[in-house]
């Protein structure tokens, strides 16, 4: 049988069964879930606009000897970027691990592995509004 999308059941069956897709069709939004292996908690979602793969990230923030020890045992980074309403993973590649090191604008998470031991985290970045005074100190 085919669905409404112009695909089969047992494929849309597949896609949401690996986390590639989920009742808002395939896109860019992560979601919260528990990996189908390991039952760990994990996010999900599309690592590109474009030419995307399916990203299963540990929900924990790395600091940037976490991120190193993470590409040494060949795991790939997210940038996570959260705004609009929505969040979103950004596969990291060599210019963005050097231009912009884990934990200091947006947090940085490492792949799922099942059965890995934690990596080194950092705190989570936050964006803190500062008050500012009604008229100038001066």
């Amino acid at each position: 049988m085919v669905t409404n999308l112009g695909m089969p059941d047992w494929l849309v069956r597949h896609l949401e069964t690996i986390g590639a897709m989920g009742n808002d069709r395939i896109g860019r939004r992560i979601r919260a879930t528990r990996c189908r292996h390991c039952a760990c908690p994990i996010l999900v979602g599309l690592d590109s606009d474009r030419c995307a793969w399916v990203a299963r990230a540990t929900p924990s923030p790395l600091s940037p000897l976490g991120e190193a020890v993470a590409i040494l045992n060949g795991q790939a980074t997210y940038a996570l970027h959260v705004g609009a309403g929505m969040a979103e993973l950004q596969i990291r590649d060599r210019w963005q691990i050097a231009g912009c090191p884990a934990a200091t604008r947006f947090d940085v998470l490492a792949a799922h592995v099942c059965g890995a031991g934690p990596l080194p985290a950092a705190p989570t970045v936050t964006r803190l509004s500062v008050p500012r005074p009604e008229q100038p100190p001066y």
